[in-house]
């Protein structure tokens, strides 16, 4: 049996969005950084743990806006997608529950830097999931052609896998060929 993962071929106008996604969400996450700035000096003295959440978060915001104009590697939009959430998840959750030294942000939904930063996240992690859904491998579907190369393909990756079904792997992994019941088992449950 054999395991075939190809990547799409990628054709000009594919690769044109992918950077105009990422720069999209690099511009989101520099937004987002920017949004952080202003509140950062006052949850220092009052919640001094958000505040230094408030300054790794400005930080990874602005490294990963570097990372995803800089680089294609899919990594950085899953890491990105992954921050920008826990910061939405963090914005939600200081609007419904009291945290430890900030409890004047419950219910104010609508403070404009806390819109502003929520929309920037969001734009982020749409983005970044986008451009790590189209970076995948697709797999063939049934009724495909199987793919040769062709000009159609040339200059595109495409990974081949081979699967024996005949290997039984290494002997401390070897599965019976027959299935056989135990006989205590068979007395345990009344066969």
């Amino acid at each position: 049996m054999t395991v075939l993962a190809t990547s799409a071929p990628r054709n000009s106008a594919d690769l044109l969005s992918d950077r105009v996604l990422r720069r999209g969400a690099a511009f989101a996450a520099l937004v987002a950084a920017a949004v952080h700035i202003p509140v950062t000096p006052e949850h220092l003295e009052h919640a001094p743990y958000i505040g230094v959440l408030f300054v790794a978060l400005t930080i990874a915001c602005v490294v990963l806006a570097a990372g995803l104009l800089l680089s294609e590697n899919s990594a950085i939009a899953l890491v990105a997608a992954t921050i920008c959430l826990q910061a939405i998840i963090g914005y939600v959750l200081t609007r419904l529950v009291a945290l430890p030294m900030l409890s004047d942000d419950v219910g104010n939904w609508l403070e404009p830097l806390g819109v502003a930063a929520i929309i920037s996240e969001s734009v982020v992690v749409a983005t970044c999931v986008v451009l790590v859904a189209r970076s995948r491998p697709r797999q063939p579907q049934r009724g495909d052609a199987s793919p040769t190369p062709t000009a159609e393909y040339a200059g595109h990756e495409s990974v081949s896998v081979q699967v024996s079904l005949f290997h039984r792997g290494p002997a401390w992994l070897a599965l019976p060929s027959t299935p056989r019941k135990s006989t205590e088992y068979a007395n345990k449950v009344g066969c």
